[in-house]
């Protein structure tokens, strides 16, 4: 028993993120996508073990709150397997958010000193790759690569992350430029400006409300914890950083206003990416220790641990709500 003890322990965060994630798949698309889908699942399971074990005490606790609304939801089943798109395209897919994961935590072990700082330079090949394979990549992920980044450059000599941080967008940038000049010549527009004709039947209500929907509670209490972290700041740089943080999800809504690509991910995509990227820039901070962003899950998380009836009804809300909105 002791044995068994000891190593559920070692996987104590990451073996229950894996099951929920995991048994978000409907079974009668394991056979397709399972392998894949499970790799992402896993990809995240050790990311937030990771996280966990970074943290002690009151703010795991409450990190692990958080944790729990985010795994309620949608976001990442939907980020995962993508609806209406062939196997191919799942797979370019996930592998531009496994580029997203790999260089968040490549920036991470920079920061904390586990890695040199000349391997920050990995992190623009990342956002090539991710770019590469998918064009989304530049709106959903690069803003939150940057700001992480950034969050890493404290002006002590840190060369190899200060020039990454320019070659983070400059590359993709550079890879964007390509992919209009292909759209040029051959027709496609795989990265374009939408007309402006267009531009209101690209914005369908009944896409747009069932998603917001879906994801109001958390919409609202990342609002109330950016809200918290940003009077929690001390210094202009962290918040000036906490307010891109809370920015960051109307980029991603707005770049996809006025931007397209070849094959369109739906607005179900975009508010799942903007949930999800919101909830990797918040453990990116908790796993810095960053002093704001603590205070900050302290009153948010620490209010709804306060409310046990008012955070369950929040849970089976998000649970409940991707079956009523998405029942397939």
């Amino acid at each position: 028993m002791k044995t068994i003890a000891a190593l559920f322990k070692k996987v104590e965060v990451e073996l229950p993120v894996f099951l929920i994630l995991a048994v978000k798949l409907p079974v009668e698309q394991i056979k397709v996508y399972g392998v894949f889908f499970c790799a992402l699942c896993l990809a995240a399971a050790l990311l937030a073990g990771s996280v966990a074990r970074h943290l002690k005490g009151r703010e795991k606790k409450f990190v692990l709150v958080f944790a729990a609304l985010f795994l309620a939801g949608d976001a990442a089943k939907t980020l995962f397997m993508p609806a209406y798109t062939v196997a191919a395209d799942i797979l370019l897919k996930g592998l531009s958010l496994l580029c997203f994961l790999a260089a968040l935590v490549v920036l991470r072990r920079c920061g904390s000193g586990r890695a040199k700082p000349g391997f920050a330079w990995s992190v623009a090949l990342l956002c090539l790759a991710g770019t590469l394979a998918w064009p989304s990549f530049l709106f959903f992920y690069l803003p939150v690569v940057l700001i992480a980044s950034a969050y890493e450059q404290p002006g002590k000599g840190k060369n190899g992350s200060r020039l990454s941080f320019h070659a983070a967008w400059f590359l993709p940038a550079l890879c964007a430029g390509g992919y209009a000049v292909y759209g040029f010549y051959t027709g496609t527009k795989p990265l374009g400006i939408v007309p402006f004709a267009f531009l209101f039947k690209i914005l369908p209500l009944r896409d747009i409300l069932p998603a917001a929907a879906a994801a109001l509670p958390l919409i609202v209490l990342l609002l109330l914890l950016w809200r918290h972290a940003l009077h929690s700041a001390a210094e202009q740089k962290t918040k000036r950083l906490l307010a891109l943080c809370a920015a960051q999800p109307a980029g991603i809504l707005l770049l996809n206003f006025f931007a397209y690509y070849a094959v369109s991910d739906g607005w179900k995509t975009y508010i799942a990416a903007a949930v999800f990227t919101q909830f990797c820039l918040l453990f990116y901070f908790a796993a810095a220790r960053e002093k704001a962003v603590e205070a900050a899950f302290e009153k948010t998380a620490g209010f709804l641990l306060k409310k046990p009836l008012f955070l369950l009804a929040i849970l089976i809300y998000l649970v409940q709500s991707a079956q009523i909105f998405y029942p397939v």
